[in-house]
């Protein structure tokens, strides 16, 4: 865990700083491998050379402003829950924070091994239906990426999401989709309410290879929810698409 020591703060806390470098760490029969909350103006943070061997999540990231984050050559096998998840969810203890810059993910260069009915990588913005006004797209770079997909488990998902680029991943194994885009509904943290639904825009998704891949739906899904996105392709090209341009 790297971020902030404060569970409930009574006032504002400071964002974390500085850089951070985890290298050839592995965890195993874990909740949780990797997390970084609260991450602020001009911090770094590199994964690299890790893994994650049945957990219930690899790794997860959320309410990360201003900042850059790099996830590169690691190993998320046999993973139960999410493999990487990265998310913009405040969690109502950073939500006075007004990003000026996008939070920038590299993902590059890992290996996903899902368990059976497990999402390898899941991009979700939730804070533009929390909180509108305080709200930058997370700027996630998802490239060189090989998904061993099982039966009934999913690549990248792209939920609520803005202006993601899909690029040069591999996919193979027998699994629901390769890639999936589309709105999620958002929900209180703490009651569990719902706060409404978002969409994904802009979504370029260019020269993957599903010819190892067998999938239930379709190798790129474009879910009512999504707009503007490209897909630019090699192998089968396997495209449902139900979104708006």
């Amino acid at each position: 865990w790297i971020g902030t020591d404060v569970y409930w703060p009574l006032e504002d806390i400071p964002l974390t700083s500085g850089r951070y470098n985890i290298n050839n760490c592995h965890v195993d029969n874990a909740f949780q491998g990797f997390e970084a909350f609260s991450f602020g103006e001009g911090a770094v943070l590199t994964i690299d050379h890790c893994s994650t061997d049945n957990c219930l999540y690899g790794a997860y990231f959320t309410a990360n402003y201003n900042s850059r984050i790099y996830i590169s050559d690691n190993m998320f096998k046999d993973t139960k829950g999410v493999g990487l998840q990265i998310e913009d969810n405040d969690w109502g203890i950073v939500g006075y924070v007004v990003p000026f810059r996008s939070c920038e993910y590299v993902v590059t260069g890992n290996v996903f091994s899902p368990m059976p009915e497990s999402p390898s990588l899941i991009l979700k913005d939730s804070r533009g239906v929390i909180n509108p006004a305080g709200y930058l797209p997370v700027l996630a770079l998802v490239k060189n990426n090989l998904f061993n997909l099982a039966e009934g488990s999913t690549g990248i998902n792209c939920l609520n999401n803005q202006s993601a680029v899909v690029k040069n991943n591999r996919f193979t194994g027998s699994g629901i989709s390769g890639v999936f885009v589309d709105g999620a509904p958002v929900y209180d943290v703490w009651t569990g309410a719902e706060l409404g639904t978002g969409e994904s825009k802009n979504v370029l998704i260019l020269g993957n290879n599903f010819n190892g891949l067998t999938a239930m739906e379709a190798d790129i899904v474009l879910g009512e929810l999504s707009s503007d996105c490209t897909v630019v392709g090699n192998g089968k090209d396997d495209v449902i698409d139900m979104g708006t341009n």
